[in-house]
């Protein structure tokens, strides 16, 4: 909401005060009339009636200008782990986000966001069909809170990593490459306990990741732990979540995993575990690491899109460092550094550009570094760029440089740089 400044605050009351006056004045009959029948009074406004009704609304809209000089092996897609800024030039609505929600300390209540926008399809969940529409229902739950334990049943977002579907949340404009790894929602139940008054014990059960639909019958384990000193200069999360989950629906880089339509036959363990903690210096600088380790059960000399695996758990991890500097109240500064191995090139060969041949059984190694600025023009409207640039180690045996390619599709490189520019408005 914007402020008024205070004079014209002022003179607005005087002039409603010198208007009610004036119709007071009015109403009175003359000598003799009848008196006028009173005025029907004012019903609540529709802000009165979720206030008193502890619901709040709240959202924003996303906006954002992007180019790449490369492309995903010579099309229109940019650079595959930017998930949310996959095009190698656009310029959009990336979200328009409206969240309903009544979350109180005792009772139940329940939540729902709705996304519209073209980052509403990769983060639509599995439901056996691909989606078209940029809509996507990326919350919904019901909520029951009782004594130390808080219940929910529905979908919410995952435990995993520092960073959200949430534009507004997040102190970048592209996402890290660990957020397109990992998944974004899970569809189940979840419980918390209080252990204190800054530490939670979470654990739950849901259809595993990014899934509303569950792709088969086993279900995943959700596990997490919370803690904060008091004054919150020092905050630490880990969460884990394991159970066996058709290899397809992962193996496509997860930005994509809304769009999946079927899914592979086989079926192994999946784990994740993650732990990042945020240390806060001062008011204007804190630091923020995070740490994701991931593997999938394969079968032996497991084989897909033309590739044969011969390890038979790959595993890979991403690391990133962000490092916030708030210079004063209307400009920031936000440095992350980023870090992805792919192991046995899993995730490299079903997910990028690489060929699956030339992928499987390789060590693959991304880095990344986004330098993003932003500059607050009212409490409810901010602007930001952002310049990134992405490199790809590859072994000798991948030749060409085959992770990033020139739109035409007759250079290859081996390394990506791009830039945004966003404007984020909260209402």
């Amino acid at each position: 909401m914007h402020k008024f400044p205070r004079n014209a605050l002022f003179m607005a009351t005087m002039l409603a005060c010198a208007s009610l006056a004036h119709a007071e004045e009015a109403a009175k009959p003359a000598d003799g009339a009848a008196a006028a029948a009173p005025a029907a009074p004012k019903g609540p406004t529709l802000g009165d009636i979720f206030a008193n009704s502890g619901v709040e609304v709240k959202g924003y809209v996303d906006v954002v200008a992007e180019g790449a000089n490369t492309s995903n092996f010579g099309t229109s897609q940019g650079n595959f782990l930017f998930v949310n800024n996959i095009e190698k030039s656009n310029l959009g609505i990336h979200q328009l986000s409206l969240t309903v929600d009544k979350l109180p300390k005792e009772g139940a209540g329940g939540l729902i966001t709705l996304t519209v926008g073209k980052d509403a399809n990769y983060l639509h969940s599995y439901t056996g069909s691909a989606p078209a529409d940029n809509f996507d229902v990326t919350a919904a739950f019901a909520q029951y809170a009782v004594g130390d334990w808080t219940y929910q049943l529905g979908k919410f977002g995952t435990l995993v990593g520092v960073e959200v579907p949430d534009s507004t949340a997040n102190t970048n404009i592209s996402r890290s490459m660990g957020f397109g790894l990992y998944p974004y929602t899970h569809t189940g139940v979840r419980a918390t306990k209080a252990l204190s008054d800054t530490s939670n014990f979470i654990i739950g059960i849901n259809n595993g990741w990014d899934q509303i639909k569950d792709a088969n019958t086993q279900k995943t384990v959700e596990l997490g732990y919370n803690w904060a000193k008091a004054d919150k200069s020092l905050v630490f999360n880990i969460s884990f979540y394991g159970g066996t989950e058709p290899v397809s629906l992962f193996g496509n880089n997860t930005e994509l995993s809304g769009l999946v339509a079927s899914v592979d036959s086989y079926q192994g363990e999946r784990d994740v575990i993650d732990a990042n903690l945020t240390k806060v210096f001062s008011e204007k600088f804190n630091l923020v690491l995070d740490a994701t380790y991931a593997t999938q059960q394969l079968p032996k000399n497991y084989s897909y899109s033309g590739a044969t695996f011969t390890d038979s758990k790959p595993r890979w991890y991403t690391l990133a460092a962000y490092f916030n500097y708030q210079v004063n109240e209307k400009n920031r500064w936000s440095l992350r550094l980023e870090d992805f191995i792919d192991q046995s090139g899993f995730k490299s060969a079903l997910g990028s550009a690489l060929s699956s041949t030339a992928a499987a059984n390789q060590y693959i190694q991304v880095q990344s570094v986004t330098l993003t600025y932003g500059y607050m023009v009212d409490s409810s409207l901010e602007l930001r760029a952002e310049a990134r640039i992405d490199r790809a180690n590859l072994p000798g045996s991948i030749t060409g440089g085959l992770f990033y390619s020139k739109s035409d599709g007759t250079q290859t490189t081996n390394n990506g740089s791009s830039g945004s520019i966003e404007a984020v408005y909260k209402f």
